[in-house]
């Protein structure tokens, strides 16, 4: 049976607008192993799991996440965490080191969901990357990512520039595009990335965006994802410096002052696709820039 990215792939389904919609994200470390739902079957202490539901039903994405070294990392005490704020042209990361688990419980959950984070951890490097390997959740994410932290580790030893730390996490949301890689605080994500594609793999992890492999930016509604790359395609213009405001149409600005007015429509499918491997085919859409006019 046909893999569902490969299935995803020949029906033609884009990936601009397909990033899940979240402004805040938090990422906890838990070494695994992670059932199909990584928050409630993955050995979490039960209140730690309860508290990080809530956090994901008041807004927040939430991410387990594992060292690519476990042996390295199963010797280090302390668990790790970091808290992002995507908004726009204003991205926050922060880190802390927890004595254990338990600790997140001294959180409000709906205060960082809310974006409230400035009093959590220590301000953090200028990039944590993300690749999905969640086994449990697809096939495609434990190849793909897996292929694609090899691919990372690789390039670390060929001393290409990493600005930060890459580690491993649950299910980011469309395994059809895996490999899956999120990049905090920023909130771009990229997906199919080729693990030979070294240009590309090199600007995501110093933090930039490959246009060709960008999902969206999270902290954007779909629509206004595919509007903001649209704008950067035909502009050149870096989408993470464009903002967006809604309207009949959406409008995207850029720091000169200058706006677009995108008319963008979701459209079906030329035919039906696999969401995840194993599972029959499903109608699905996606997102199309119908109009563009430069306001100012």
């Amino acid at each position: 049976m046909i893999s569902c990215s490969a299935d995803a792939r020949e029906a033609g389904e884009s990936l601009a607008g397909t990033a899940p919609e979240a402004s805040v994200w938090v990422v906890v470390e838990q070494a695994g192993p992670w059932g199909r739902d990584a928050l409630t079957d993955s050995r979490l202490p039960v209140e730690v799991s309860a508290w990080l539901v809530e956090a994901k039903s008041a807004g927040a994405g939430v991410l387990l996440a594992r060292h690519p070294d476990r042996p390295q990392r199963s010797a280090s005490p302390g668990r790790h965490a970091w808290v992002a704020r995507c908004a726009p042209g204003e991205p926050v990361l922060r880190h802390a080191v927890l004595p254990d688990l338990h600790a997140v419980l001294e959180w409000d959950a709906a205060r960082v969901a809310s974006g409230d984070i400035d009093a959590i951890g220590e301000p953090a490097g200028p990039l944590l990357t993300l690749v999905c390997t969640h086994s449990g959740r697809d096939a495609c994410c434990a190849v793909a990512g897996r292929d694609m932290i090899g691919r990372v580790a690789a390039r670390r030893r060929t001393g290409a520039a990493v600005l930060g730390p890459v580690w491993e996490c649950s299910h980011v949301g469309g395994h059809r595009f895996a490999p899956v890689l999120l990049s905090l605080p920023s909130g771009a994500l990229h997906g199919r990335v080729p693990t030979d594609a070294t240009d590309s793999l090199d600007a995501i992890l110093r933090g930039d965006v490959v246009l060709d492999h960008l999902r969206g930016l999270t902290a954007l509604p779909p629509a206004d994802q595919a509007a903001v790359i649209e704008v950067a395609r035909r502009t050149g213009i870096d989408p993470l410096r464009l903002s967006v405001v809604d309207g009949p149409s959406v409008t995207v600005m850029d720091p000169n002052g200058r706006s677009w007015r995108v008319d963008v429509a979701e459209v079906a499918l030329v035919r039906d696709r696999r969401e995840s491997c194993g599972k029959d085919q499903i109608p699905g859409t996606g997102w199309t820039c119908t109009a563009i006019e430069p306001v100012s």
